[in-house]
């Protein structure tokens, strides 16, 4: 069906992919009417494709008939499978164009994909089978009497971006991605159709990215949703434009060897870096004082794609989406895990930040209401307004 390769290994995101075979597309070939060669990408040396056959590397991927985006039958077969027939959402390879698209790419583009996720290893079992029977895999290395099941060592992470006009501060955030140590990595890039440098450094980057898109959006909380329609790893984490992870060593530090199958949410510490150069750690707060507000930052969470595919941002909300995410999984009993690690690092002066009283009053809004929880926010407003009110003075 298809064989794990070995595309580059200097980046987390080319050490472990998987070769699909695209169908012929004849429409693409001058005059050939029986079996012409597929322009499916596929060479190992496909950075150099591009001179020999540009209309399957422009991104787009269009011929004169219109739109043409290559077919892949065993990735697309093997999503399917792995939706159960009560689930009430849809794993997509490629995005519809939307409003003034400019583009995308990307390994998919290319005819790679990641295994580990949605779509299973050849030496694990399906994603669907690891929950219906178990979260482990099979393990034949130990002899007569091996042990019967033993943890997915590196399960499929997908990580997410989200960027507008962000080309001050989007290759650090990139770099601190792909130049992960761990071994099975999913680079998604969200960009809102960014008029300044943005497209220039997505490009630069395109060989270490697995899919692209740079189009108009409703907002961040849209273009989250996006990259959770496009996952295909176990597990989400949004690094937007500006944040990164706190070292090279984090992912492998969270996952490798680590069952972590049973829980929804996984969770770490964070660093906070200031415009003077100061930086703080901050640790994670307990799950059961969310009814308080946010008690970790989104960017040191990882979610369980399938959970987050049902359970996705509600566009209403504004700010605080996210903290309603997390809230409305802790009180509809999602399994939360947290690890004593700095997970993620990002620069002080966030919208959250600069917007913090919308913020504590989006959380008091999202959450439910007693007399105990409007005390403590009618406390928390006051309290931030004599903060903002001293600042002013001092």
């Amino acid at each position: 069906m298809y064989d794990t390769i070995e595309l580059d290994p200097n980046y987390s995101t080319t050490r472990r992919v998987i070769k699909a075979d695209a169908p012929c597309h004849p429409e693409l070939d001058s005059g050939s009417q029986t079996s012409p060669p597929c322009h499916s990408g596929l060479d190992p040396e496909y950075q150099t494709n591009a001179q020999r056959h540009p209309e399957l590397d422009s991104g787009s991927q269009t011929s004169e008939n219109g739109n043409l985006k290559p077919s892949y039958p065993a990735i697309e077969q093997a999503i399917k499978q792995s939706n159960k027939p009560e689930d009430k959402f849809e794993t997509v390879l490629y995005l519809p164009e939307g409003e003034s698209r400019q583009g995308e790419g990307g390994l998919r583009t290319k005819g790679y994909f990641k295994a580990g996720g949605i779509i299973p290893s050849p030496s694990t079992p399906h994603a669907s089978q690891r929950e219906t029977t178990s979260p482990l895999t099979l393990n034949s290395s130990q002899g007569e009497n091996p042990s019967p099941l033993t943890p997915n060592p590196s399960p499929l992470i997908t990580i997410v971006t989200v960027v507008y006009n962000g080309e001050k501060y989007l290759e650090e955030t990139i770099l601190s991605v792909i130049n992960q140590t761990y071994d099975n990595v999913e680079y998604i890039i969200i960009d809102g159709g960014s008029t300044d440098g943005t497209l220039d450094i997505i490009k630069k980057y395109e060989h270490a990215i697995d899919y692209w898109v740079s189009e108009k959006d409703k907002g961040i909380y849209d273009a989250m949703n996006k990259g959770i329609d496009l996952a295909t790893g176990e597990w989400v984490n949004f690094m937007n434009a500006g944040d990164g992870f706190y070292s090279d060593k984090v992912l492998k530090s969270v996952f490798f060897e680590s069952d972590l199958s049973q829980y929804d949410i996984v969770y770490g510490n964070h660093q906070v870096i200031y415009p003077s150069g100061r930086t703080r750690m901050a640790k994670a707060g307990l799950v059961k004082n969310l009814w308080k507000g946010s008690q970790f930052c989104h960017q040191a969470t990882f979610i369980n794609s399938r959970y987050h595919k049902i359970n996705k941002f509600n566009l209403c909300t504004k700010i605080v989406a996210d903290f309603e995410f997390f809230y409305n999984a802790w009180k509809h009993n999602a399994k939360f895990k947290g690890v004593d690690l700095i997970v993620a690092r990002f620069e002080a002066g966030g919208v959250s930040d600069v917007q913090r009283m919308d913020s504590i009053l989006g959380w008091w809004v999202v959450v439910d209401k007693s007399l105990i929880s409007n005390i403590f926010y009618i406390y928390t407003v006051c309290k931030e307004l004599l903060k903002s009110q001293v600042k002013r003075i001092v």
